[in-house]
Formats: C-alpha cells, sequence, structure tokens
C-alpha cells in the first residue's frame, strides 16, 4: 500500500482536489445563499437543501472542465522529466570507468592503402 500511494501520490492529490473542488463550491454556495437570503429578509436553507438543489448542481457542471484542467495541469510534471523512465545510476555504475573502446578491424592501418 505505502509502494502504491508513494508512486501514485500525484495522482491520488489531483484525484483528491479534484473530488474536493464540488464540496468546497458546496460550502461556500451555501454561505453565499443564505448570506444573500438574510440580507432580503428570508428564512437561511439548509445545507442539505441547497447542496441538492438544480442550482447546485448546474453550478458544478458549468464549472468542473476548468477545475479538470486546472487539477490536471497542476499535477502533472513536464515532458520529460519522469525519474521512472531515466533510473538514476547506483553508485557502483558511477565508480566503474567506461569500458575500453576496441580498434576497429577494418580500419586500414596506417602506411597501407587499402583494407586487408
Amino acid at each position: 500500500m505505502r509502494r502504491f500511494a508513494h508512486d501514485n501520490g500525484p495522482s491520488l492529490a489531483s484525484g483528491c482536489a479534484f473530488l474536493l473542488a464540488p464540496a468546497g463550491q458546496a460550502v461556500a454556495g451555501h454561505a453565499e445563499d443564505n448570506s444573500e437570503r438574510r440580507a432580503e429578509g428570508a428564512a437561511p436553507v439548509p445545507f442539505e437543501s441547497s447542496s441538492t438543489s438544480a442550482d447546485f448542481a448546474v453550478d458544478v457542471t458549468e464549472n468542473w472542465p476548468s477545475e479538470l484542467r486546472g487539477s490536471s495541469c497542476a499535477s502533472s510534471p513536464p515532458a520529460g522529466s519522469s525519474s521512472a523512465a531515466r533510473p538514476s545510476p547506483s553508485r557502483a555504475a558511477r565508480r566503474t570507468p567506461p569500458p575500453a573502446t576496441r580498434a576497429d578491424p577494418r580500419a586500414v592501418p596506417e602506411g597501407r592503402k587499402t583494407p586487408p
């Protein structure tokens, strides 16, 4: 489970943010709706009825494409920066010298005009 959370952390974080966005909209919309009602002299509405109303559904569905773009753009790394594609070399691999290059057997030795 820990490895799954580590490997999929950015996706899990953006998924949680995407799911929490409508919850935040519900709380903010309820507070704003009740403050407008109080200013007009009307009675406040319970949270359940305001978060299940058609107005709330319309507001959320109008706003979801921008929420999706914002959460996916904020959590996606730039192209080519994935460390999973290029694992860093181990210390032992960094200490070993590069392999010696052998001479090309098809190369013409100095002094000859044609290959053997």
